[in-house]
């Protein structure tokens, strides 16, 4: 309804969903969004499910919130 257009709002739902499944997860989402953005630039296309929330939660404890 905010996004400005269907497209808009097709994209910012992408996000909200990337973001809830990390957080879902037990990722801190300021440290997995640093984490995306230093790599994605870098990173192979056929390769991106390795950034995925299920897949570094395991990974990178660090990035984990404190329980």
């Amino acid at each position: 309804m905010f996004a400005g257009s269907d497209d808009g709002g097709e994209r910012a739902a992408a996000i909200y969903s990337l973001l809830g499944t990390a957080q879902l997860n037990g990722l801190n989402i300021e440290a997995y969004l640093r984490y995306l953005f230093e790599r994605l630039p870098d990173h192979p296309i056929n390769r991106v499910h390795e950034l995925l929330p299920w897949n570094l939660a395991t990974e990178i404890p660090a990035m984990r919130l404190a329980a």
